[in-house]
C-alpha cells in the first residue's frame, strides 16, 4: 500500500547560486523510473556531463550500466568498472556520482566533491556508504562509491518496490540512520540535507546514508583551508531545521529534525507540518502531527527531534541518537534469547501466588554480568531522575535479564508504572489519556513486567490497552 511519501519537488536541494544569497535556484531533475542493462560494446565517450547516458563511458574505465537517481549536485549510476572485470572480479559493480553541468559552473563545485570525498572517506561505518574516490575527466568531474543495489528510500516510503515496509522493518531502518548519524557527529560531521532521496535500502535490509555533498563540520573541526559547504548555500525545504534556514552553525539537531519528518514518513504520517517549512510551521503555530502507529517512547522522541522552538537541542539530538537506538524493539531480540525460561520461570512463581524471588543468587553471576548488572541499574536510576522513563526501562529491563526478579530491578520497574498511572490519571485530554492507557499494553510485552499483577489488573481495568501492540 503506497505511503504519504514526498512528492519529486519535495525533496529538489535548493543551492544558492554564487555571488547571490536571495535567490536560490532548483538543480535537480526528477529520476527516471526505467533502468536499462548496458551493452559495452556500444559505449561512447561524452564530452560533458548533460551527454552521459546508460552507456557512456568514462575515463575509459566506468561504463554506465544503469541510473540510479539525481540530487542537487548531480546523477548518480551503477557502472561496471571495466578494470575489475579484467580481473575476474565477481562483482565489477560500483556507483558513480557526476556532478551536474549547472552545479558544476560553480566556484566552489570541484573543491565541493573533494570535501564530499575527504568527508566521507573518514566515515567508515556499516550505514555510511563508502566512497572510494573523485576524479574528472574534460568537463565531467565525479566520484566513485559501493555499489548500490536495492531500493532508494523514496519508493520504500511510496510502497514503489518490493521492500516490505513492516513496523520491524521500519524500526530498524530509523535506527540504522541514527547509528549513522551517531557515527558522524561524533566525527565533528553534519549531513545537512537528510531526506529521502539520500538514503538507500540494499536487498540485505541495511540502510545506507549517501551523498555528504553539502555536509558540514561543527564550529571546532572545520577544515584548515577554510571552505565551508554552508557557502553554497544549499537545502531541501520540506527537510530543513529552523537554524539551517536561518543560516545558523550547523548543528547535530539539524539532522535529528529531518529524521524525525522522515520517521512521520516511514510509518506512514505523511509531513508532520504538512509540507511546511520549519519557519513557516512555526509562524503558524503549527504542532507536529504523529503517526498514531507510534508507541509512547516512540512518539516522546520523535516529537522532541521536530521541536521548533529552538530549544535544548543538544540534548534533544544526543537522546534521539541514543535512546531511539537503544529502546525496547532494539532488545527483543536479545531479551528472547533467555525468554523461554524467563516464561517457565515467571509461571510457576505466578501459579503459585508467591513473591518471586531472584531465580539465582546475585553472587553466583560472573564479576562481568555483576558489573552489567550494576551499571544498568545506576543508568536506569539516573534517567528516573530527569523522567526520562524510556531509557529506564532500557536499563531495567537489561538488568531483569542478567538477574531475573532482582529486587532493585523489580523496584525500578514499579517506579515506571507509577509513572504511566500518574500520567493516566493527570491526563489534560482524552487523546493523550488514550496515548498513556495503550502503554500499559506495552509494558506488558516485556519479560521483566508480563506477569506483574500490579500490571495486569490496571490492562483489566482499562481494556483499551490491548487493541495496539508496541511498535
Amino acid at each position: 500500500m503506497a505511503k504519504n511519501a514526498p512528492s519529486p519537488d519535495d525533496e529538489k536541494t535548493i543551492v544558492k547560486p554564487a555571488g547571490d544569497s536571495d535567490a536560490p535556484t532548483l538543480m535537480e531533475i526528477d529520476p527516471q523510473d526505467e533502468k536499462t542493462r548496458v551493452k559495452i560494446d556500444t559505449a561512447h565517450r561524452p564530452e560533458k556531463a548533460s551527454d552521459l547516458d546508460v552507456g557512456s563511458i568514462i575515463k575509459q574505465r566506468f561504463v554506465l550500466d544503469t541510473l540510479l537517481g539525481e540530487g542537487g549536485m548531480g546523477v548518480v549510476y551503477r557502472a561496471i568498472d571495466l578494470r575489475k572485470q579484467e580481473a575476474d572480479d565477481a562483482n565489477p559493480y560500483i556507483a558513480i556520482k557526476i556532478l551536474n553541468d549547472d552545479f558544476r559552473q560553480h566556484p566552489k563545485a570541484f573543491i565541493s566533491l573533494q570535501r564530499e570525498v575527504k568527508k566521507s572517506q573518514t566515515l567508515a561505518h556499516p550505514n555510511i556508504i563508502t566512497v572510494y574516490d573523485f576524479d574528472r575527466e574534460g568537463d565531467i568531474v565525479y566520484m566513485t562509491m559501493e555499489e548500490l543495489d536495492g531500493y532508494p528510500m523514496k519508493d520504500v516510503i511510496s510502497g514503489n518496490c518490493d521492500f516490505i515496509l513492516d513496523k520491524k522493518n521500519t524500526f530498524s531502518i530509523i535506527k540504522e540512520i541514527a547509528q549513522g548519524l551517531r557515527y558522524a557527529h561524533s566525527k565533528g560531521i553534519i549531513h545537512s540535507d537528510l531526506k529521502p532521496g539520500n538514503l538507500f535500502v540494499s536487498k540485505e535490509g541495511t540502510t545506507k546514508i549517501l551523498d555528504f555533498g553539502i555536509a558540514r563540520s561543527t564550529t571546532d573541526t572545520k577544515a584548515s583551508d577554510s571552505f565551508d559547504a554552508g557557502e553554497l548555500g544549499a537545502l531541501t525545504p520540506r527537510y530543513a531545521s529552523l537554524g539551517m534556514i536561518k543560516r545558523e552553525e550547523p548543528h547535530p539537531f539539524d539532522d535529528i529534525y529531518a529524521l524525525g519528518i522522515i520517521a512521520c514518513e516511514l510509518y506512514g504520517g505523511g509531513h508532520p507540518y504538512e509540507g511546511k517549512m520549519a519557519n513557516e510551521a512555526k509562524e503558524a503555530g503549527l504542532s507536529p502531527k504523529l503517526p498514531n502507529t507510534l508507541n509512547f517512547w516512540q512518539r516522546r522522541l520523535i516529537k522532541n527531534a521536530l521541536d521548533l522552538q529552538h530549544s535544548n537541542h543538544d540534548k534533544i539530538a544526543e537522546q534521539f541518537l541514543k535512546r531511539f537506538i537503544a529502546s525496547r524493539t532494539a532488545t527483543l531480540k536479545i531479551l528472547m534469547a533467555n525468554a523461554a525460561i524467563l516464561m517457565v520461570a515467571a509461571f510457576v512463581i505466578y501459579s503459585l501466588n508467591v513473591s518471586a524471588p531472584p531465580i539465582t543468587d546475585f553472587k553466583s553471576l560472573t564479576i562481568a554480568q555483576q558489573q552489567s548488572f550494576s551499571e544498568h541499574i545506576k543508568e536506569g536510576n539516573k534517567a528516573l531522575t530527569f523522567s526520562d522513563y524510556d531509557a529506564a526501562l532500557f536499563h531495567y529491563n537489561n538488568a531483569f535479564e542478567i538477574h531475573p526478579y532482582n529486587p532493585e530491578a523489580e523496584k525500578g520497574l514499579e517506579k515506571i508504572i507509577d509513572a504511566v498511572e500518574k500520567h493516566i490519571n493527570n491526563a489534560q485530554d482524552e487523546e493523550s489519556r488514550k496515548l498513556y492507557i495503550k502503554q500499559i499494553g506495552t509494558l506488558l510485552e516485556y519479560p521483566a513486567l508480563e506477569k506483574n499483577k500490579r500490571l495486569i489488573k490496571l490492562a483489566k481495568r482499562y481494556p483499551s490497552s490491548r487493541q495496539e501492540g508496541p511498535q
